[in-house]
C-alpha cells in the first residue's frame, strides 16, 4: 500500500508511524495523541495504523466530527487499500430492529468502521474492535469519547488532532497519554499569505475574488458565520453573500451549509473538485473534512467571531498542493482591540504550535 501512495511519506510520517506501531505491538492498551499542523499528513497515518490492526485480524473504528470528514475518510480509505478491506460509513441515527440488525450485520463484516458520533448511539459492543482511533478529538466530549470506548474490551486509541496544544498542556490534560507529533510538511507546499483586512475595504476584496474566478479561473471559499440572515446580530449570512456573488459570477459559485443531507453536500463538493463551479460560499461546515487541492482563496467574513484554532483550520482549506495561495480575514464594523490584536497575530504565522501558544497567552 506504502507502495501506491501518490506520495512519499515525510521523515517525520514514518518516525510517527514507527511510535504507533511500536504502541500496538504491547501488551497494554495504546493511548497517544497525534498532533500535527493542518496538512502535515495525519490522515494517511491514522489509515496505515488502521491497516496494521485489520492485518492483525482485528477491526479499525474512526469517529469523526462531522459527516463531510467521516465521508472523506471512506473515500481516502478506498483511494489506499483497494478492494481489499470492506469499510462501512455509518450517520445519522436509526430507528426499528429491522434496521438496527441490518446495522450489526454491515458492522460484523467490515474490517474499517468510519462515522460520525452516531456510531456509539448506534453500534452494540463488538468484539474485535482492535483500534479505536478519534480524529479532531477537540470536537467531542469527554462523555462522548467514554461512550464509544465501552463498545470495545481494551481497545488500543489514537486520539488525533490538528488544533496543536503545547506540549506541557497536552500532557497536564491528557495526563498518561503518549503523544507523537508530525512536525514536517509535505515538500512543495507554498505559504498561505494571510491578511487582515479592514471591514470598510471588503468590496475590494469582493472585486478581486469575482476577478481570479471569472477572469483566471481559480477555486476557493467565501466563509461566513449565519446560514440565514438575524435581525439580532448583524452578520454576514450566508445566503445572503450567495446572491450577491450569484449575481456577479452566475453559477460558477454554490451555496454550502450544515442543514444540507450529505449527499447534497457529497454533489456541490464534487461540482468544485471538477470544474463545474468554483467558488464555495458556506458556513464553517468546510472547517474539517473538504479537500479540495485546487483551493487557492478562502475569504472569512466577520473573523473575530471564530477562535484561533478555527481559523487555523479553516486557513488549512488552501494552500493543499503547489499553488501560490491567499487567506482574508475580514471582521465586522465593531471590533475590539483585543480581537484585532488575535486577527493580526494570526496573519503572522502559519505555526499551529505559535498560535496555540499566544491562545493561551490571551486566555
Amino acid at each position: 500500500i506504502l507502495s501506491e501512495i501518490p506520495f512519499p511519506l515525510t521523515d517525520a510520517q514514518h518516525r510517527v508511524l514507527k511510535e504507533i506501531r511500536k504502541d500496538l505491538s504491547l501488551d497494554e492498551p495504546m493511548n497517544r495523541l497525534l498532533q500535527g499542523d493542518v496538512g502535515s499528513g495525519k490522515t494517511v497515518i491514522m489509515i496505515l495504523a488502521g491497516l496494521d490492526v485489520i492485518a492483525s485480524g482485528y477491526k479499525t473504528v474512526i469517529m469523526a466530527p462531522t459527516e463531510i470528514l467521516a465521508r472523506q475518510h471512506m473515500q481516502t480509505i478506498k483511494n489506499f487499500a483497494g478492494q481489499n478491506i470492506k469499510a462501512e460509513l455509518f450517520t445519522g441515527g436509526l430507528t426499528g430492529k429491522k434496521k438496527k440488525k441490518e446495522r450489526s450485520e454491515r458492522a460484523e463484516q467490515a474490517d474499517f468502521i468510519v462515522g460520525t458520533h452516531a456510531l456509539f448511539e448506534n453500534l452494540e459492543e463488538m468484539e474485535k474492535i482492535g483500534l479505536i482511533i478519534i480524529d479532531e478529538q477537540h470536537r467531542f466530549g469527554v462523555s462522548q469519547r467514554m461512550k464509544l470506548l465501552e463498545k470495545a474490551f481494551k481497545p488500543d486509541i489514537l486520539i488525533v488532532s490538528a488544533t496543536p496544544i503545547p506540549r506541557s498542556l497536552a500532557l497536564t490534560i491528557y495526563g498518561d497519554t503518549d503523544i507523537s507529533i508530525i512536525d514536517e510538511m509535505p515538500p512543495g507546499r507554498l505559504p498561505v499569505t494571510t491578511k487582515f483586512v479592514k471591514n470598510s475595504d471588503r468590496q475590494k476584496v469582493a472585486d478581486h475574488v469575482t476577478d481570479i474566478v471569472v477572469n483566471r479561473d481559480k477555486k476557493g471559499y467565501w466563509i461566513c458565520p449565519l446560514v440565514e440572515e438575524s435581525e439580532k446580530i448583524d452578520l454576514q449570512h450566508v445566503e445572503g453573500v450567495y446572491e450577491e456573488f450569484k449575481k456577479r459570477m452566475g453559477d460558477r459559485v454554490l451555496l454550502l451549509h450544515g442543514k444540507m443531507k450529505g449527499e447534497e453536500k457529497d454533489s456541490i463538493i464534487n461540482s468544485i473538485k471538477e470544474g463545474r463551479a468554483n467558488m464555495l460560499v458556506s458556513t464553517v461546515v468546510v472547517e474539517v473534512g473538504v479537500d479540495i487541492t485546487e483551493a487557492s482563496f478562502i475569504v472569512i467574513e466577520n473573523a473575530e467571531r471564530f477562535g484561533l484554532a478555527q481559523l487555523h483550520q479553516l486557513r488549512g482549506r488552501v494552500g493543499r498542493g503547489n499553488r501560490k495561495s491567499f487567506c482574508a480575514l475580514i471582521p465586522g464594523e465593531d471590533i475590539s482591540g483585543k480581537a484585532e490584536s488575535r486577527l493580526k497575530f494570526i496573519s503572522t504565522t502559519e505555526n499551529g504550535f505559535k498560535i496555540a501558544e499566544f491562545d493561551i497567552k490571551l486566555r
